[in-house]
């Protein structure tokens, strides 16, 4: 079944990239008639598989250089695509309506709109996405008049992309909240601990982060693969308590349980257990906070008798309109869930995956303010 799937995404992945390909083909013809092909298709066809290759192929000094170029492509070709499309049914409801004007100088003009529009929207996706914001959540939890400032982040994707300046800037944030606790939700690698830059200054400026009662984190489906030992050896070097299916109550006063991910890209450790196991221990008259990756487990975590669950993954859909299809497939996929005396909060996360851009979307930091 994942040989068909992926056979399929693969087909209709060549079919759109061959589609908006034609269409810069014949726009570059208007402006150089004697373009021959294979000059063209020849380096596209490079560049619409890099993003797959990239992933296939052994290290190199290459590497780095190569997956940011394929990364930056794969956004290209979700905008390339829509924008080209939407041209296309402009084109056609003119022709029909016989209101679309005609000559080669239009066609030169409206192809050098769509390009400008990619240009302007790659842009504004960078700059989106480097842009780190504070969204501010107020929880009322069981308790006895008590308060805590939890913040919390995920998704930061450290790669060949995004590395020391991405953590940095997170740690200066993250501090300037003055935390009680700070929560990382997972995905703090992209898949390869080796594909960070400067790693030892990059567990010095986490070791920078400054809460009370110290940092606390999960991993993510893509905190595995090949280079899994290291990630888990990191947390230890970045002062940092990895929760690994287990629950730790805090100063006698709330309990925070992390959970494996129930699904990595790869290698990952053990498999995990269930929730419910994890919080079996935990004193059920004080607030149970739960660090879980995926938002997927909200009805296991409302049965299992967690009061707030904090999660990520979903990247708040990251690139529109993927935040329709986050936003069908989870309950919650970004923002605050009350249910039934149970909550959840779902970060969009610090980073990015594939595209390092945000549309749609944005890069967050959660400040949660809870009374218990």
């Amino acid at each position: 079944m994942f040989a068909i799937i992926f056979w399929l995404i693969l087909l209709a992945y060549s079919g759109i990239n061959f589609y908006i390909g034609n269409r810069l083909l014949r726009w570059l013809r208007l402006l150089a008639p004697s373009l021959h092909g294979a000059a063209f298709w020849i380096p596209y066809s490079v560049l619409a598989v890099l993003f797959i290759i990239v992933r296939m192929l052994p290290a190199s000094a290459a590497t780095p250089v190569v997956d940011r170029i394929g990364n930056w492509w794969l956004g290209i070709f979700v905008y390339g695509f829509l924008l080209v499309m939407l041209l296309d049914i402009f084109r056609l409801f003119g022709r029909l309506m016989k209101t679309y004007p005609a000559g080669t100088h239009i066609q030169i003009a409206t192809g050098g709109v769509v390009l400008a529009a990619l240009l302007g929207i790659m842009i504004y996706g960078r700059i989106n996405a480097r842009n780190i914001k504070i969204t501010d959540y107020s929880v009322t939890l069981k308790g006895g008049g008590d308060s805590l400032n939890i913040v919390m982040f995920a998704d930061m994707h450290l790669g060949y992309t995004n590395g020391l300046e991405s953590v940095k800037d997170t740690v200066e944030k993250v501090n300037a909240q003055k935390p009680d606790i700070v929560c990382i939700v997972g995905d703090v690698f992209d898949g390869n601990y080796d594909a960070v830059s400067n790693i030892d200054k990059v567990i010095a400026e986490f070791r920078k982060i400054d809460s009370k009662y110290g940092v606390y984190a999960v991993m993510g489906n893509h905190d595995a693969g090949k280079t899994y030992s290291k990630m888990a050896e990191f947390f230890g070097k970045a002062n940092i308590k990895l929760l690994e299916d287990e629950a730790l109550l805090i100063d006698g006063r709330f309990t925070v349980a992390g959970m494996r991910d129930g699904s990595p890209i790869g290698h990952g450790g053990e498999s995990r257990t269930d929730i419910a196991n994890v919080i079996s221990t935990a004193d059920s008259d004080k607030p149970i906070i739960l660090l879980n990756h995926k938002p997927s487990d909200i009805p296991e975590a409302e049965k299992a008798g967690v009061d707030l669950m904090l999660s990520g993954h979903t990247h708040g859909g990251q690139v529109f309109p993927a935040n329709f299809i986050t936003n069908a497939i989870f309950e919650e996929d970004c923002g605050h869930l009350v249910k039934n005396g149970f909550q959840a909060i779902v970060t969009s996360g610090v980073g990015t995956w594939g595209p390092p851009i945000r549309i749609g979307s944005r890069s967050e930091i959660v400040s949660i303010r809870v009374d218990f």
